[in-house]
């Protein structure tokens, strides 16, 4: 079995003063790509968690 994993993380000017990250995870085989689908959700919460603490 082949195992690839190749990420991409893009920051992308949004105006003068903000910025957006985009990262996007190509994952072989096709039975990981759900696990690791909510992972990058999880890790997401935890970033926007961080970000804007209540």
């Amino acid at each position: 079995m082949s195992h690839s994993r190749r990420s991409n993380p893009r920051v992308i000017a949004d105006g003068e003063r903000r910025s957006r990250l985009r990262w996007t995870r190509d994952v072989l085989p096709e039975a990981l790509a759900g696990p690791m689908a909510e992972a990058m959700a999880r890790g997401l919460e935890v970033v926007k968690r961080t970000r804007d603490p209540a």
